[in-house]
């Protein structure tokens, strides 16, 4: 999600970005389709190919399926895509930095804070390394220092990662709280017109929900 805000006016925008970055099939982008509209946000779709052959998401390798909790901990599995999150927050920001200058230097506005939003949580840390508290800050002072809109025009801009001290099951808890509709979600990392329930995504989310229901 990316967002703006107006100072003179005090009016805000925001976006949604959906990446198809090469993962091998395209269910994430008809439930991002989904949500955007259910939340009526306007949804941008962009592609950029990240298939370099070493992850399960964007090759023929084998996703790991029926893994335990302790399986799941520890070293980034072979779901880890190389530089995914570094890619996709570079593209945000650029979604987000195109719209608050046209905003800024073709009509005129004086905007005083940009973010991109980001949903890494707590139980992400310990297999995704680019999930990681420490990561993002980093980026997003790389980010800032590297855009013109923060460098001449001053806005102020954040990455910003409001449950990355959540664990899944809180996040779960979260969602049913605000009455949002987690059918239109899609985590499993195979395609098909139903979730595996094997996959380690499938396993966590499942999980989570049977918890935040209980």
């Amino acid at each position: 999600l990316a967002f703006w805000k107006s100072h003179r006016e005090h009016d805000e925008d925001l976006d949604a970005l959906h990446i198809q970055y090469g993962q091998r099939h395209h269910r994430e982008r008809y439930a991002a389709t989904d949500v955007a509209r259910a939340l009526d946000v306007p949804l941008t779709s962009r592609s950029v190919p990240l298939d370099g052959g070493y992850s399960a998401l964007t090759s023929f390798r084998e996703v790991p399926l029926d893994r335990t909790a302790d399986e799941m901990t520890g070293r980034p599995p072979i779901t880890y895509v190389p530089m995914r999150n570094s890619v996709m927050l570079s593209m945000a920001v650029a979604h987000l930095e195109s719209r608050v200058l046209a905003k800024i230097e073709d009509e005129g506005e004086d905007i005083e804070y940009a973010f991109v939003l980001v949903g890494a949580n707590l139980d992400d840390f310990s297999g995704y390394p680019d999930c990681r508290p420490d990561y993002y800050e980093i980026m997003e002072d790389a980010l800032r220092i590297g855009s013109k809109m923060c460098s001449e025009h001053r806005v102020k801009f954040e990455i910003v990662r409001p449950l990355i001290t959540q664990t899944k099951i809180e996040v779960a808890k979260l969602a049913i709280k605000f009455g949002l509709d987690v059918d239109l979600t899609w985590s499993c990392y195979l395609g098909g017109s139903e979730p595996c329930r094997r996959c380690d995504a499938c396993q966590l989310r499942d999980q989570a929900l049977k918890e935040a229901r209980a």
